[in-house]
C-alpha cells in the first residue's frame, strides 16, 4: 500500500510514491515548519507520473477526512477506533485529519466513481458519530503532512479493521441516470439559451469550501435547469467545465450530478425564469 507526496500544494507535477510505513512515520514524528504553507502534501492514492489531477488519478488506497469544527481526541477515538488508519491534529487548533485505510483500492471511471461512493460511506460513518466532516474533496485532493509550528500536536494510531469497500459500495450504489431531457418551446432557441447560460454562469462566483460552497453550487445548478430550462445533461456539462474549475476545492462529477438532480427536484423557481427575459 502506497501514498503520493508532493513538495508543496503549488507543485502538483512533482509527486513521488512513498510507502505507507513512511507516511505513518511522519504522523508519529512530524517535522517543524515555519508556515503551514511549507508543509508537503500527501494523498493516499497513486497518480500517473506523480502528477496530481483527476485525469492522472489511478487508484486510492485510503480515504482522508478533515474536521474543521472543534473536534476532540475522544470524539475521534469514539468514531474511528474500530477502523485502521491514523488521525492527527493540524496547524489550526481544533482541527483533526483522519486517514482510513481500505481493504482494497478503488478507482474512478466515467461510468462508476468508486472513490466518490466509498468517500460518501466514510463521510456517513463520521456523521453517524456526531462529527462534521468537510465535503467536496475530489479524488485529486491533497492534504498537508503534519508539521510542528502551529497548534499543539496530537496523533492517534487506528488499529482496527480496514474500511470495507464492498460494503460501502453496497450502501451507496451508482446513482440513477439523470432525468430524461424535457425540451420546452421558448422564444429563444435552445442553442442560444446554452450560450446565454454559459455567460451567466461565468459571472457567478465559484464555490469556496467553508463559505457556503454547497449553497453556491446548488444555486448555480438551479440557474441552469430552472432559470435557463436546460436539460440536466447540458447543465451538468456546464457546471463541470465552466463553474467547477473556479471552485476551491473542485467538486467530483458525482457531486455535481447530485446538485443537478437536487435542482431538478427541489428548485422552486419558475421554469425558464431567466430564459424568458427579454434579451437586449
Amino acid at each position: 500500500m502506497s501514498a503520493t507526496v508532493w513538495p508543496s500544494l503549488c507543485r502538483p507535477a512533482e509527486g513521488h510514491a512513498v510507502s505507507l510505513r513512511s507516511a505513518l512515520a511522519r504522523v508519529r514524528a512530524p517535522r517543524a515548519c515555519a508556515r503551514k504553507e511549507d508543509a508537503p502534501r500527501i494523498a493516499l492514492a497513486d497518480f500517473r507520473n506523480g502528477y496530481r489531477s483527476l485525469d492522472s488519478f489511478v487508484r486510492a488506497h485510503g480515504i482522508m477526512l478533515d474536521f474543521d469544527t472543534t473536534t476532540s481526541r475522544a470524539q475521534i477515538i469514539d468514531a474511528f477506533a474500530d477502523l485502521a488508519g491514523f488521525a492527527h491534529t493540524t496547524w489550526t487548533a481544533g482541527r483533526w485529519r483522519v486517514g482510513l485505510l481500505l481493504d482494497r483500492s478503488v478507482t474512478r471511471t466515467r461510468s462508476d466513481d468508486e472513490f466518490a461512493r466509498v468517500q460518501r460511506a466514510a463521510l456517513d460513518h463520521a456523521e453517524r458519530h456526531g462529527l462534521v466532516p468537510e465535503r467536496g474533496q475530489s479524488a485529486a485532493h491533497c492534504f498537508g503532512l503534519p508539521c510542528l509550528g502551529g497548534a499543539s500536536y496530537e496523533h492517534v494510531e487506528l488499529t482496527g479493521a480496514l474500511f470495507d469497500v464492498n460494503d460501502a459500495l453496497d450502501k451507496f450504489p451508482k446513482p440513477a441516470p439523470l432525468p430524461p431531457p424535457t425540451r420546452t418551446d421558448r422564444t429563444d432557441t435552445y442553442d442560444r439559451r446554452l450560450e446565454r447560460a454559459a455567460k451567466y454562469l461565468a459571472a457567478m462566483p465559484g464555490a469556496i469550501q467553508g463559505a457556503q460552497g454547497s449553497t453556491a453550487t446548488f444555486k448555480a445548478a438551479v440557474v441552469l435547469v430552472k432559470g435557463f430550462a436546460l436539460e440536466p445533461g447540458d447543465a451538468l456539462q456546464l457546471l463541470a467545465t465552466e463553474f467547477n474549475p473556479r471552485c476551491a476545492p473542485p467538486w467530483s462529477l458525482h457531486e455535481l450530478r447530485h446538485k443537478v438532480r437536487q435542482a431538478v427536484q427541489r428548485g422552486r423557481l419558475a421554469h425558464g425564469f431567466i430564459a424568458d427575459r427579454r434579451v437586449v
